[in-house]
């Protein structure tokens, strides 16, 4: 099916997160935000059913829609208050933080 995944690092007013979207280069099948504390957690010890580990969410999302490590595409997002992009190190973090455990 050729699916890829998409995660965009946020910085926002409610919260920072991330955003992942699957898809296929024709249609979007997957398309999700994830605030920390809200619906994921940036802490391994505090994830739980409603929000948990972000390794963990994307690892599920990797199984269920059967997508290689070497698919997913980590970008950073716009910081909400300035308008400004975020630069490449705070997508360079998540990857370091959350994919390296995958």
């Amino acid at each position: 099916m050729n699916l890829k995944m998409e995660i965009t690092v946020i910085s926002g007013i409610s919260g920072d997160g991330f955003e992942v979207e699957i898809a296929r280069p024709d249609f979007v099948l997957f398309k999700q935000n994830y605030r920390y504390g809200y619906n994921a957690n940036y802490k391994k010890s505090w994830g739980d059913a409603k929000a948990p580990y972000t390794t963990d969410i994307i690892k599920a999302l990797m199984i269920k829609y059967k997508i290689a490590l070497e698919d997913i595409i980590v970008k950073p997002g716009v910081y909400v208050f300035s308008g400004k992009t975020m630069g490449d190190d705070e997508a360079f973090e998540f990857v370091k933080r959350y994919l390296t455990e995958l």
